[in-house]
């Protein structure tokens, strides 16, 4: 018996198989990690305890949304996107890629409007942010810089998964002073009102 292994887990596991092919690798840590985001949709009280949820630089609370942090291959993006294909765990999950793309093949007035109100609106989990480029529909747009302040300001609860900056390694502060630099300093001030902060250290899963 793996005493890694979460009890409540069958699900995760019968849709983690489907979405990548193998099993949820259980580690001390990857079992953490799934715990943790668990009791956060559940909003049980464990997740305040939990050992990678940063509460010295944004206030925990069930209000805000989630910013994973941390190194590639750590299971960010494969946990929440399994997640998001269950029933009762309601979010959207696109990539920052995808949401770029979508920009740049907007045509007609009517298409932007339904963009936006599309990624502003509903409990929506970008993934990859940081790594999308501005979106060219003619002109460069910063596209995600527009829709985080957007959903900010609508109280819209949001969930990003982003990767530290590789020149500082797993320095958290560092890792978030690239919000600023990509999106400016409005966006990174409102970061700590927004998302409860966990940080996913370690090795790569993938396998």
């Amino acid at each position: 018996m793996n005493n890694n292994k979460p009890q409540f887990s069958i699900d995760f596991e019968r849709q983690y198989k489907i979405d990548h092919s193998n099993d949820f690798l259980y580690t001390e840590e990857s079992s953490i990690r799934f715990k943790t985001i668990i009791y956060y949709f559940a909003q049980h009280q464990s997740f305040y305890k939990s050992p990678i949820l940063n509460s010295k630089i944004s206030t925990p609370s069930f209000n805000k949304g989630l910013l994973v942090i941390g190194n590639y291959g750590t299971g960010k993006s494969s946990i929440l996107k399994t997640l998001s294909r269950l029933d009762n765990y309601l979010f959207k999950f696109h990539t920052a890629l995808e949401v770029t793309l979508d920009y740049e093949n907007i045509n007609t007035p009517s298409e932007k409007s339904a963009f936006y109100k599309k990624f502003s609106s509903g409990n929506r989990l970008f993934d990859d942010i940081l790594t999308e480029d501005f979106a060219n529909n003619y002109g460069q747009k910063n596209v995600f810089r527009e829709l985080l302040e957007i959903r900010c300001a609508k109280k819209a609860k949001t969930f990003l998964t982003c990767n530290y900056n590789p020149s500082y390694g797993c320095n958290l502060e560092e890792g978030l002073l690239q919000f600023r630099t990509k999106y400016g300093g409005r966006v990174y001030d409102r970061l700590f009102e927004m998302f409860n902060i966990l940080e996913f250290k370690g090795v790569s899963m993938r396998r």
